[in-house]
């Protein structure tokens, strides 16, 4: 656009000069320039909604700011320019406080531009120094174009229609309020991203920060399907054609629920008497809501019930919304330190046939979240499929050789038994589980060569953080650490994304998971509703069953203990032990009744290796028989152990002896 229009009048007599006027006004408009304060000198300064940056003139700065010469800061990452694409010098810019109309906006970067040498140029500028950007009036659009909108724009609207302009303002400024929630997608040219767009809605189109080729323009927008596809509008404001280049990134999509009524504003045409009509929409944006109907808490009261949801309510958007919705923190990075710079790679294995199509759609929808992306990377992992029970698979990777290479992290895992001590005079529970929480921390980087996996479709490597890898579970650990470690065994336990709230009383609980889904929230991390549980007086955890009366074991899980089979290899009697040693601390005298097991396993292990598995054959014993049936009958037996009041005293009493140790805690 140009900064300064020249009209020159023709003809004779007042007829000219009334045609002109006439011309003048509908090809010319008034410029909405707005006196601001920065650090306290008046500057005029040109509202300029598509200019991302505010700029003074070198000129003003020279004149007033001399004295900020020092803290003039280079950027040479900003590259800016003009809407014709011309590159615009600039000395750098200053971090100053801006008044705008009643509004402090306090240590905002405005860029010192470079006069120009043309003369007349130089005096245009004089008359406006500065320039309000995007990145001022986004702070302020509410002050800049409602309350003193009609002091800005004073063009020759019809009265019907100043409220018509008004409202659109007003849909602008809720727009930046809208939470960052409900996204669809990504939008790219030929994208190959399906997204749904469920009946009744609209999508909201957010324009993306990048550079786009000169003279496109995109501006956020509400759109509605069509067709099953979302049509976004772009501009093109140059004289010559413009490619964009296949699967450029536009922007994003967000869901968003509307209630549109609609008034007909009425715009009278001079020119040629027809009517020019134009339809207004009012929308009334709303907050994500959750489906809570299914869930139902008995052991409270009614007031307190509606108290828990409206506090799910409240933080609905820490809960995904739909399939894949899933967060990502900034908090940490995970990094893949090895020993040395040789890549270990390996070949895909084979596939079924009949597993082809489930595989590469499972890779595409990893590509359309960017939880994965496409690679050249040195490094090749194998992928393994694991068919679930419901016939959907789970895409594994063997990253075995990498971590044979990876230098190990020592970050601890909890201990669950020190962990359950701490639920003493609870009564209070909930339990939340975050969607695929490994995929919520992203990896660093210059290390997510290190995660490319092969597959009949090709090479990718992960932009989040994946299953398989050694070092995960400590830094997803670290993660919970960071976030929520002042409050570990006071409000809540942490075993990676598995999270218990406790308390003594509604009240404490409802503060307690109130801070919890805060922290998710400033964080940007997210829990699977459907499998959390909240305001219970019994919960599941790890394997255990937690309550007031104390900690029992998972009937789910002691239940496959009594249809367990004689183990005939020293592996599956390895894990027969592995598992009943999980549950030791119910057992009475476990280690007496585990002994001739034990002995069993150190013998044929110690015996010479062979190739295929260790058979246990007529070592197996009456001994071996007697604790084997013993084991089952205790497991499935179990007591509730009760909490213990670390608040009064202990008495500890020993037995030694030649062939063992006791010792028992009362």
């Amino acid at each position: 656009m140009p900064s300064d229009v020249e009209s020159r009048t023709s003809g004779a007599g007042n007829e000219g000069s009334i045609a002109t006027s006439e011309c003048r006004s509908k090809l010319m408009g008034k410029c909405p320039v707005v006196e601001v304060a920065i650090q306290g000198i008046s500057v005029p300064c040109l509202l300029d909604t598509g200019s991302m940056v505010t700029t003074v003139t070198e000129e003003l700065f020279h004149r007033h700011f001399h004295s900020l010469s020092d803290q003039l800061q280079h950027c040479r990452w900003l590259q800016l320019r003009a809407a014709n694409g011309l590159e615009v010098p600039y000395l750098g810019y200053l971090e100053v406080d801006i008044h705008v109309l009643v509004k402090m906006l306090p240590k905002m970067g405005v860029l010192v531009v470079r006069d120009s040498s043309d003369l007349h140029t130089r005096t245009q500028k004089s008359r406006v120094p500065g320039l309000l950007g995007m990145n001022v009036i986004s702070q302020c659009y509410n002050e800049l174009f409602l309350q003193h909108g009609s002091a800005l724009f004073q063009a020759p609207l019809v009265k019907s229609a100043g409220e018509a302009w008004k409202q659109a303002f007003t849909q602008c400024h809720q727009l930046d309020c809208l939470p960052p929630t409900g996204c669809l997608g990504n939008v790219r040219v030929a994208g190959r991203t399906s997204v749904c767009i469920p009946a009744g809605s609209s999508a909201l189109f957010e324009p993306v920060d990048n550079e786009l080729p000169t003279g496109i323009l995109l501006s956020r927008a509400f759109l509605s399907p069509d067709r099953g596809q979302i049509l976004v509008p772009v501009i093109n404001v140059e004289t010559r054609e413009v490619w964009l280049p296949a699967r450029m990134m536009l922007g994003t999509l967000f869901m968003v629920e509307q209630q549109i009524s609609s008034q007909k504003v009425t715009f009278q045409e001079e020119t040629d008497g027809s009517e020019r009509v134009a339809v207004v929409q009012s929308l009334s944006l709303e907050h994500n809501t959750l489906d809570l109907s299914s869930l139902s808490w008995p052991t409270l009261a009614p007031h307190q019930e509606q108290h828990g949801k409206a506090l799910l309510q409240r933080y609905s958007t820490v809960f995904s919304q739909r399939e894949g919705d899933v967060g990502c923190t900034d908090l940490i990075e995970h990094e893949i330190p090895l020993i040395d710079d040789t890549p270990v790679r390996q070949r895909y294995r084979r596939l079924p046939p009949s597993q082809y199509e489930q595989v590469k759609a499972h890779i595409q929808d990893l590509l359309d979240r960017e939880i994965v992306r496409v690679s050249c990377s040195p490094y090749s992992a194998p992928i393994v499929v694991v068919q679930k029970k419901d016939g959907t698979i789970c895409l594994c990777v063997d990253y075995r050789q990498l971590n044979a290479k990876t230098r190990k992290d020592t970050f601890p895992l909890p201990r669950i038994e020190e962990s359950l001590d701490a639920l003493a005079g609870a009564k209070l529970f909930s339990t939340l589980d975050l969607t695929s929480g490994y995929n919520q921390v992203p990896m660093a980087e210059k290390d997510r060569q290190k995660t490319a996996f092969c597959t009949p479709f090709g090479l990718f490597e992960f932009n989040r953080m994946p299953f398989g890898l050694c070092n995960a579970p400590s830094s997803f650990q670290r993660l919970m650490e960071r976030i929520f470690g002042d409050e570990r065994y006071q409000s809540l336990l942490l075993y990676l994304d598995d999270i218990v709230i406790f308390s003594p009383s509604f009240s404490s609980h409802l503060q307690r998971l109130e801070m919890v889904l805060g922290r998710l929230q400033q964080y940007n991390l997210k829990l699977r509703l459907d499998k959390c549980s909240f305001f219970q007086t019994e919960v599941r955890y790890l394997g255990h069953v937690i309550s007031p009366l104390g900690v029992a074991t998972d009937p789910e899980k002691i239940r496959a203990v009594s249809e367990w089979k004689h183990p005939v290899t020293v592996k599956e009697l390895r894990s027969f032990l592995g598992f009943a040693s999980y549950y030791r601390r119910f057992v009475a005298q476990f280690a007496k009744h585990a002994a001739p097991l034990h002995k069993l396993v150190a013998l044929l292990q110690g015996s010479k290796k062979r190739s295929g598995p260790i058979m246990l054959g007529g070592k197996w014993d009456e001994a071996c028989e007697q604790a084997f049936s013993t084991l089952k009958d205790k497991l499935v037996t179990t007591p509730v152990l009760a909490y213990a009041d670390f608040t009064k005293p202990f008495v500890l009493e020993v037995d030694a002896s030649h062939t063992g140790l006791g010792a028992v805690r009362a």
